[in-house]
Formats: C-alpha cells, sequence, structure tokens
C-alpha cells in the first residue's frame, strides 16, 4: 500500500514538473515571438497630416500601415479625406490602387471611363491605368486607400510634396517614412503616433 502511495506520489510530481516545465517554455517562447515580432497586432496608424489645397479646402491623410508596422512589403493603408469639389487630375501608380468609399462620393475616373462611387463601393486601378479623382461640390469624401505591392503612400507623399514641413518636423516625418528629408515648407499640420 505504501508503495503505490509513494509511486502515486511521485509520478504525481513528476507530472506537475513536467507541466510547470512546459508552462515555463510555452511563457518564454512567447516572450521571444512578441521581441522578434516584426509587425504590429493593432494600430491607430503611424501618421496623420492635413495639406491645404486651396483656401478652405483641406487634403487630410492618415497613413495606417506601410513596411514599419506591416513588417513587410505587402501593401500601404491610407485613410484619406479629399474636401468637396477637388480634383486630382491624371496619374498613374506603380502598384495596384484599391479605393473604398468610407462616405461622401467619389468619381472615379479610369482611362476615360467615370465611376460614381458611394459608401461601401470599392474601385481598383492597375498600374497601367490612367485614373483621376472627382469629388461632387456637395460634400467631402473619406476613403481607405491600399496599395499593392507598397511603396505608394511614400511616393504620394513625395510626388505632392505632402512631407515636407515645417523647420521643427522637417526631419521627423521624412525619417518615420523612411526617406530623406526634404527642405523644410510651411502649411501641412502633421501628427505623428508612436
Amino acid at each position: 500500500m505504501i508503495n503505490k502511495a509513494v509511486q502515486f506520489a511521485v509520478t504525481s510530481c513528476a507530472l506537475v514538473a513536467f507541466a510547470l516545465s512546459l508552462s515555463a517554455s510555452h511563457a518564454n517562447a512567447q516572450a521571444k515571438d512578441k521581441k522578434n515580432r516584426a509587425y504590429t497586432y493593432a494600430t491607430k496608424g503611424l501618421l496623420e497630416f492635413q495639406s491645404t489645397v486651396e483656401p478652405g479646402k483641406v487634403e487630410r491623410w492618415k497613413l495606417l500601415l506601410d513596411q514599419s508596422n506591416l513588417g513587410g512589403k505587402e501593401l500601404d493603408m491610407v485613410e484619406l479625406t479629399l474636401p468637396a469639389g477637388e480634383v486630382v487630375g491624371a496619374h498613374r501608380h506603380g502598384s495596384v490602387e484599391i479605393f473604398y468609399v468610407l462616405s461622401g462620393t467619389l468619381g472615379h475616373e479610369v482611362n476615360g471611363e467615370m465611376h460614381l462611387l458611394t459608401p461601401g463601393m470599392v474601385g481598383v486601378v492597375r498600374p497601367e491605368d490612367s485614373v483621376r479623382h472627382v469629388v461632387p461640390k456637395e460634400a467631402d469624401v473619406k476613403l481607405l486607400v491600399i496599395w499593392a505591392p507598397a511603396g505608394e503612400a511614400r511616393n504620394s507623399l513625395v510626388r505632392h510634396e505632402r512631407a515636407r514641413t515645417d523647420d521643427e518636423l522637417g526631419v521627423l516625418v521624412p525619417a518615420v517614412l523612411g526617406i530623406p528629408p526634404v527642405l523644410p515648407q510651411p502649411t501641412p499640420v502633421i501628427t505623428v503616433r508612436g
């Protein structure tokens, strides 16, 4: 009887020790994984800025995802608000560009063919396409813009001189985006999120 009790106690202790060892090993693996993780599981965005297009008309950009918080070059994601009446001239991108309309209406002209996108609709532009954006005069349009592969958010910022800021932020914003600093210019209001 005593042998069975001792055997049971030893077996129980061995199982408890094994379970604790697995638990500690699992905790260490989780801590190491979190330390080595190359992307963010959730974000409020990396960068917000606004730029006056013309008196009384302001574009608002919020960079949500790029390779710095996605961990790869799969895509860029931006929340973009274009003011009522804005017309963005014909242009091309080096990536697929996808628009999802959150609010308002967007005139989405691809290769000369106009489509009116309303909330819940998606517009697609391939790299070989020419695209023009027209916002009706009645209201601003708020969009979720995705470029795949990544790089277009940065290119758009540079191309449209949106990364230009005052002396205080002139180096900070390009550094967040991983691009060389540009000469400081007045106007845009920028908020960098950590």
